[in-house]
């Protein structure tokens, strides 16, 4: 008869061994579910679906103008009063108004009044905590429209508006990047930044603008070199000194807070000048940018060593250009040389260029701070794109002006002629004055 056989005790030794090996998988176990709870929740989060919020307004378009009416007036009692809740903010309207006087004829005497002067105070108020809450390189994603300098050109600027946001930036898919040169040369500077500050305060997340090197102190309050083209001096010949002084000082306080430079889609660089030299060989150059303290003057003396790094982090970015053929023999050996716009101006060349390119993943440069006959400008093949975004005030006889279009894989150039020429509202493009990618892109 088969009996079963009575169990053997294990040894102190064997029981702990066995104690140690259930704790161990328990362990193990716990660690494998805390790893799959973690996953779960990114999947979820993944997952998720975005939450959306309806706009409080209806806009109705006509031939020639957008209106706008309350939605809640086609909504049900009930939505009706939710959607109260998100009534646009008072401050709006203003800022709708500013933009409607801009596309009125210049000269525009409201642009003279105390009434207006209220009103940009208020909009430089508004507009600098938003720039403040920025980091000083924007990440955005395509589309966007990025436009050049402006230099005071509202002709242009509302030529722009006309075909690319007919009905408004708000109803205009993609985001607006500008890259800084708001002001100087051009007689409507003040219109062209109360207009961008509207656009900006009723758009945070929609309109973004950078710093160029006419947005400095030393630049816009020269003029003893620019005369009544300088900023300064215009709005002193127009509201008076005291009080032009009194403008300039509050314009001045928000280019202080401009963003230096902007990545789209993570590999298209937008920046005024151009790409900054190595501060180190273990720093990223992007993350340089971010540590350019909000607000910054740029001011000429610089006591420290990481002031002296930041001084010549912003310089580079506002100023320099990129090298011509002839500068690239006399380059240094990170392909950095001398700029020919006086001391602490540099230029960069193919090596730079490459460099920059290869350690922040990087594809593209665009930039703007020279001007172009087409207003568009193709260089250093093909990965280096200058535009510019008014037709005068820079010498070029007949010039257009530019932007682009980055719509996810493609960079579209966009230009037209001086917005003021008699035959602009007739023009029509023929074999003549069509443009070619070879007309684009100068000799490296």
């Amino acid at each position: 008869m088969w009996r079963r056989k009575k169990p053997t005790q294990p040894s102190e030794t064997e029981s702990k061994q066995e104690s140690n090996g259930v704790c161990m998988n328990c362990i193990k176990l716990l660690q494998e579910n805390s790893q799959l709870k973690e996953q779960l929740a990114v999947l979820q989060g993944e997952g998720k679906k975005k939450q959306y919020t309806i706009a409080p307004t209806l806009y109705t378009f006509y031939k020639n103008n957008v209106q706008k009416n309350r939605i809640s007036r086609a909504a049900s009692q009930v939505t009706s009063g939710l959607l109260e809740e998100n009534e646009e903010d008072d401050n709006e309207e203003f800022n709708e108004a500013i933009i409607k006087q801009c596309e009125m004829p210049m000269p525009n005497d409201y642009f003279c009044t105390d009434d207006f002067l209220e009103v940009f105070e208020n909009q430089c108020n508004q507009v600098k905590r938003i720039f403040e809450s920025e980091p000083r390189l924007l990440k955005l994603k395509s589309p966007v429209y990025v436009f050049g300098d402006f230099h005071g050109n509202m002709a242009d600027l509302i030529a722009f508006s006309k075909i690319l946001w007919p009905l408004g930036m708000h109803l205009t898919p993609g985001s607006f990047l500008f890259l800084g040169d708001y002001v100087d040369r051009g007689q409507y500077s003040i219109e062209v930044l109360s207009y961008l500050f509207a656009q900006k305060i009723m758009l945070p997340n929609k309109v973004f603008l950078l710093r160029g090197n006419h947005e400095l102190r030393a630049v816009n309050g020269w003029e003893s070199f620019y005369g009544n083209r300088c900023f300064l001096g215009q709005l002193k010949a127009r509201y008076g000194v005291n009080e032009g002084k009194s403008i300039w000082a509050m314009a001045n306080s928000v280019f202080d807070y401009l963003p230096f430079a902007a990545a789209i889609d993570d590999v298209i660089f937008c920046v005024h000048g151009g790409i900054p030299r190595p501060l180190s060989p273990t720093e990223s150059a992007l993350d340089s940018i971010n540590m350019i303290p909000c607000p910054t003057a740029v001011r000429v003396a610089a006591t420290d060593a990481r002031s002296k790094q930041i001084k010549q982090l912003s310089n580079d970015l506002l100023w320099s250009d990129p090298a011509q053929h002839e500068q690239e023999k006399r380059l240094d050996n990170t392909g950095f040389g001398e700029g020919e716009r006086g001391p602490g101006a540099v230029c960069y060349g193919d090596k730079a260029i490459q460099n920059f390119l290869d350690t922040t993943g990087m594809t593209h440069i665009v930039r703007a701070h020279e001007p172009t006959q087409k207003g568009i400008n193709i260089s250093k093949g093909g990965k280096v794109i200058t535009i510019f975004s008014t037709s005068r005030d820079h010498g070029c006889q007949d010039a257009f002006c530019g932007c682009i279009l980055v719509d996810t894989a493609n960079i579209i150039a966009i230009n037209h002629p001086d917005a003021t020429r008699p035959d602009m509202q007739d023009y029509e493009s023929d074999s003549d004055n069509s443009i070619t990618v070879d007309e684009l892109e100068e000799e490296d």
